[in-house]
């Protein structure tokens, strides 16, 4: 985990960030909140961050390099003792997924239909993903092998909470080293929370504040978020769902790595809002690029030009072997 004193006090964001269409439709609108909403963080092992301060780790508790699968194995079976543990403690049943079309939020919505919203946990997933991991190369008799991050595979676990400050959550724990840690809340359901607890009446709209008795306290409180008191939860979800961490001093280093942050505008009259959605779906078309949208999705566009090229090579390669082989021998 980073250092105390260097976690900053508030999270700023420049108060410019969507005032221009508050702004531009300010005599049109009832209400208008600013608020984070999707935000993913990944918490990194600071012990076992990299090759290298893993060998320090295993050297430390007694184990050699070509010892790795020996030193990790317990830990692994710490995680899942845990998970076992949590669902009984809850009394749950893990559900294992295999299918690559299930979606889990729509279970976890089913679930929270008959549960209620209380806080505590929800349900439990184990699914086998890729992630990258530790492996050894080159061990020999005398201890020695070359410690290697490759793209495998292994069971992960997703814990879904309604937590007390941050509401829905969920916490994606894998089962093997470096246990990188993914946490996942959303800025929205944090606010209801805090909401509740000032006893202010709101109501929700999917994932936006249509309505709010205090509309000017709702943002205070939306800015109030403290990525001190982010650090603290984030460490607790990850000594209750990662046990392994309990033996690291330096704990979990946390970062944001995808952050989205809205902006509710409530319209007096709802007709309005089909003629701006228009209009930004126009500007969308002519600003957002296919390189845009394939970047947000984490994949790589091949250029399509490119590709054609590509395939008129192979061709010629094609054509170029045929013409030899099928050519009459020089006189």
């Amino acid at each position: 985990m980073t250092p105390p004193s260097t976690v900053p006090e508030s999270i700023s964001i420049p108060e410019e960030v969507g005032l221009e269409l508050a702004s531009r439709y300010a005599d049109q609108l009832l209400s208008s909140l600013r608020c984070f909403d999707r935000v993913i963080v990944h918490g990194t092992l600071v012990d076992v961050a990299h090759p290298g301060a893993l060998l320090v780790s295993m050297k430390a508790a007694g184990f050699r390099p070509r010892d790795l699968a020996r030193y990790a194995q317990p830990m692994r079976q710490e995680i899942q003792d845990a998970a076992v543990t949590l669902a009984r403690e809850h009394g749950l049943e893990i559900e294992k997924v295999t299918r690559k079309d299930f979606r889990q939020e729509d279970r976890v919505a089913a679930i929270l239909k008959q549960r209620g919203t209380h806080p505590g946990l929800v349900h439990i997933f184990a699914v086998k993903e890729t992630a990258q991991v530790y492996d050894t190369r080159n061990a020999r008799p005398d201890g020695y092998a070359r410690v290697i991050t490759r793209r495998g595979a292994c069971m992960h676990y997703y814990s879904y909470w309604i937590h007390s400050e941050l509401g829905l959550i969920h916490v994606r724990v894998p089962t093997w080293l470096p246990f990188r840690v993914q946490i996942y809340f959303n800025g929205h359901s944090s606010l209801a929370c805090q909401l509740d607890a000032a006893d202010i009446n709101y109501a929700m709209a999917d994932n936006a504040l249509a309505q709010c008795a205090d509309g000017g306290r709702a943002q205070q409180l939306a800015d109030e978020l403290k990525p001190k008191d982010l650090h603290g939860w984030f460490d607790e979800l990850a000594r209750t769902c990662c046990p392994p961490v309990k033996q690291f001093a330096q704990g979990y280093h946390w970062c944001m790595t995808q952050v989205e942050y809205s902006q509710d505008l409530v319209f007096k009259d709802p007709g309005k809002v089909d003629g701006l959605f228009e209009e930004l779906a126009r500007q969308a078309l002519l600003v957002v690029k296919a390189d845009d949208v394939a970047r947000f999705l984490g994949k790589r566009l091949v250029c399509l030009a490119q590709l054609f090229l590509l395939r008129l090579q192979v061709k010629f390669k094609k054509s170029s072997r045929l013409d030899v082989a099928g050519s009459a021998p020089a006189d």
